[in-house]
């Protein structure tokens, strides 16, 4: 129970803290749209990797650890970049 009130606070606290920079993915030939597309198709190739769920904290902590690795890998091989912009 205490493992579970520790990362809900940690969650918590790292979601009110306010960065100055973000991360947009950007390709130097594909629109908005395709951005779309392609965004679109690898998170369902990302929410499919969850086929054996297991239950727990650590398990759901590691399962979006790897959905958020597919979903890059995936953008990635369509060409995309990652990359940190600041604020404005």
């Amino acid at each position: 129970m205490k493992i579970i009130l520790l990362l809900l606070a940690v969650t918590f606290l790292a979601g009110c803290h306010r960065n100055s920079t973000h991360d947009v993915w950007v390709h130097p030939e594909k629109t908005q749209q395709q951005f779309y597309r392609d965004s679109s198709r690898c998170e369902a190739m990302a929410d499919g990797s969850d086929r054996y769920q297991s239950f727990g904290v650590g398990a759901a902590i590691g399962s979006a650890i790897r959905r958020n690795r597919i979903f890059s890998n995936c953008m990635m091989g369509e060409g995309w970049n990652e990359i940190e912009v600041a604020d404005k």
